[in-house]
């Protein structure tokens, strides 16, 4: 199985104009099977009217898709629109939840988007986040609603999205902030830093100098993990102003074992897309 996170920066290339044809082009190249996306405007509003590029690149990739808002974007940056985190899935996503994370009066509000997949009938939940940009400490109090989640959750599952701190691959002086820190505590493995070539930086796109965005996955699985890298090609050097990190999970018989608590209540799940390219919106 192959994972991709992506901040896709609300649509705009580098040269601040609408590039979804560029994003298509890079995730039809990854040949990724679960993508967590960031920077999502689901709707972009235009003087022409609404605009939804989230179906555009679902249809094009032949893809399950869900989107969670987070807030009402103004046009301080680029388009106005609702902005939030989204999962695109080549298996069924059969039930999601946006979670909003704990917030602080004066920054923006986040969230933690919650899809849980049904990969041949075994369940895979997917965590995609984006954290306070600016702040350390707002970080690790957004952080404390995705780490009791995270205990709450049994079987196969990942963390992917941009946490907006930087980890050196191998540094034994610095290991990272707090939230770095915390999921390490909690049991999860940095992709990226266990399999992954080079330093791993993914921002910005013009002159990498920070690893701001990951793929997280439990300890008991980690010995799947079969490869990561960074993706600097053309189509992403001009797309967004983040690297997308892929990451090849080997999908093991093991992950269906029958000790393992499914990840959804039993006769619970909500259908999100029952269709390839499926365009139903999470509330």
């Amino acid at each position: 199985m192959r994972l991709l996170t992506y901040n896709i920066h609300y649509w705009a290339g580098l040269d601040g104009q609408l590039n979804v044809e560029a994003v298509i082009q890079l995730l039809r190249e990854s040949q990724a099977d679960v993508i967590g996306l960031n920077e999502v405007l689901h709707p972009l509003r235009t003087p022409l009217g609404d605009r939804y590029p989230l179906l555009d690149v679902a249809e094009a990739l032949g893809m399950y898709w869900a989107f969670g808002p987070t807030f009402q974007q103004g046009t301080l940056r680029f388009w106005p629109g609702t902005l939030g985190n989204a999962v695109l899935s080549r298996y069924p996503i059969r039930h999601v939840q946006n979670i909003p994370l704990q917030s602080v009066a004066w920054r923006k509000p986040r969230s933690l988007f919650q899809a849980v997949v049904d990969v041949e009938g075994v369940a895979l939940t997917v965590f995609v986040t984006h954290l306070d940009h600016l702040l350390a400490p707002v970080r690790r109090r957004q952080f404390e609603t995705i780490a009791d989640r995270l205990r709450q959750t049994r079987g196969p599952h990942v963390l992917m999205g941009d946490l907006n701190t930087h980890t050196p691959v191998r540094s034994r002086i610095w290991q990272g902030e707090t939230v770095i820190r915390h999921l390490r505590a909690l049991g999860y493995v940095d992709a990226f830093a266990a399999v992954g070539r080079g330093d791993g930086r993914s921002y910005p796109t013009r002159f990498p100098l920070a690893r701001l965005d990951y793929i997280w996955v439990p300890r008991a699985w980690a010995a799947a993990l079969r490869g990561a890298r960074v993706i600097t090609s053309t189509p992403a050097r001009r797309a967004s102003d983040h690297f997308p990190v892929w990451v090849e999970w080997r999908w093991l018989p093991t992950f269906a074992a029958a000790d393992l608590t499914p990840a959804w209540p039993h006769g619970e799940w909500e259908a999100v897309g029952k269709t390839q390219g499926g365009v139903r919106d999470v509330p």
